[in-house]
Parts: structure tokens; sequence; C-alpha cells
């Protein structure tokens, strides 16, 4: 906010439950065999991802709005599944003619990682 003050703040958010689910398909899981794995969970996750996930979601979102209140600044609080709409009219822009993108580039990825984790159930059973 300090490097851009002119700079409109767009957070994106989405269901908190549905972010923590991702997050331990894609993020967490990625970082598994990560060298750096233990310095991140600590220091962004308060060393336990699952425990403090969502607490930690949370207090990035009131973080951000906060900040942005103490600058005088307006936040829009974006959720993707909204479409164009709140977010042209936010930038001052016009809606556009094309349906709004929709893409998961994670989804292979988790798809991958169930598969590997109901592999491994099928081999504990």
């Amino acid at each position: 906010m300090d490097a851009y003050p002119d700079a409109k703040i767009i957070m994106t958010s989405r269901d908190e439950q549905k972010w923590f689910d991702s997050m331990k398909l894609t993020i967490w899981h990625s970082t598994h065999a990560s060298p750096l794995r233990d310095m991140i969970y600590q220091h962004v996750w308060g060393g336990d991802p699952d425990q403090f996930g969502i607490t930690r979601f949370r207090e990035h979102n009131d973080n951000v709005r906060e900040l942005a209140k103490r600058k005088g600044r307006t936040v829009l609080e974006y959720e993707v599944k909204h479409g164009w709409e709140p977010l042209c009219e936010f930038l001052g822009k016009e809606i556009p003619h094309s349906e709004f993108p929709r893409a998961d580039d994670w989804a292979g990825y988790k798809a991958e990682v169930l598969a590997g984790m109901a592999a491994k159930d099928g081999e504990n059973a």
C-alpha cells in the first residue's frame, strides 16, 4: 500500500474451509519435501498449518482491512464467483462481453495428490 498509494486494493477471498482444503492439496503438500518446509511452517503457519491455517487466513484478511482503513483506502473484497460486475465497477471499467474466466490451474495437481492419498489409504487398509 505504501509502494503504490494510488493503486486500487483488491483482496480476493473465498470460503475459508474451501481455501483450507485447497491449501492442503497444493501449497502445503508441495512443500512437504522442501528443505525450507519447517521454516515456512513455523514463520507462516505458527508451526502447524492444520491447527492455525484458517486462523492465519482470517488474520491476514483482517490485517489488510485494518491497514487500508488506517490509510484511508478502500478495499474491494472480491470473490471470483461474483464475476466481472463488482470488479469492473470498483475499477471504473466497462464489463467485458466475454465470459468471466474460471479455471483452477492447480486442478491437475490436486487430482494427483488425491489419487496418491487414495492409493496410500488402500495400502494401509
